[in-house]
């Protein structure tokens, strides 16, 4: 768990404790979902799995060719530095330097385009989702929803089945998608 992820796991304990208390005295209804579960589910998922993968494909591709043609521009100063004069050699040895940031700084830009692409692609199924939850929220006259993970791991909530339901498969049945029951 990273440290980031620790840090989400206490604010949700800082939240969720007070709340919990709080349902009891007040009856306050709270419920949790598994979100990573509904999203591995949404049949539009594997499209933008696709899509995310094809991109990232794409990109790694094209920093292939451009590490490969820097590579043989290597090689080929190897080759030929005893030939040139040194003003020659510093030259091109600048030039291979000035190619190697280069490339680092589209490895980068790559980077931060790919988790762009994926927030624009993930953006549709985070609001299909959170219309649903919202739906079913409403309709069982929740006041809370909490995931049940954080950040990727597991988040341990107390449950008492008199004030903290579970609302997955709701959720699921109101997106039309099937949930297995070991999910």
């Amino acid at each position: 768990m990273t440290r980031f992820h620790r840090l989400a796991a206490l604010a949700l304990i800082a939240l969720v404790a007070p709340l919990s208390a709080q349902a009891q005295s007040q009856n306050l209804s709270i419920g949790y979902t598994d979100y990573e579960v509904l999203l591995a589910n949404m049949p539009e998922m594997q499209s933008v799995q696709q899509q995310i993968q094809t991109f990232f494909q794409t990109r790694q591709n094209e920093l292939q060719q451009a590490a490969q043609q820097l590579q043989e521009s290597a090689e080929q100063y190897q080759r030929q530095s005893s030939l040139l004069s040194e003003e020659a050699k510093a030259e091109r040895e600048q030039a291979l330097v000035t190619s190697q940031q280069e490339l680092q700084q589209r490895s980068g830009r790559a980077e931060q385009e790919l988790a762009q692409r994926r927030a624009e692609l993930m953006r549709p199924l985070f609001e299909k989702l959170q219309a649903a939850i919202d739906a079913v929220s409403a309709e069982k006259g929740l006041d809370l929803v909490l995931p049940t993970q954080v950040g990727g791991d597991p988040f341990i909530l107390y449950v008492n089945d008199q004030t903290v339901v579970d609302i997955t498969r709701d959720v699921a049945s109101r997106l039309g998608i099937p949930v297995n029951e070991t999910e």
